[in-house]
């Protein structure tokens, strides 16, 4: 329905503005409710877990990402 590539370069810019990591883990998970094992998806929403100090979550992010 939506374009995966649309929604993935909205939340590269939100991820890069800072202040709209909200939207962009919102994009994020967009597009992994269409598509489960998209690898940008989930490297960014562990760049997001990171930037939040969530160690374990970015971890589990990058692993999933790493495994497919």
């Amino acid at each position: 329905m939506y374009d995966q590539n649309h929604l993935l370069g909205r939340a590269y810019f939100c991820l890069l503005e800072g202040d709209k990591m909200e939207q962009a883990d919102a994009q994020y998970n967009f597009v992994l409710n269409q598509s489960p094992n998209n690898i940008p998806s989930l490297l960014g929403k562990a760049c997001i877990a990171y930037n939040k100090k969530d160690f374990r979550g970015a971890l589990a992010f990058y692993k999933k990402g790493t495994e497919n």
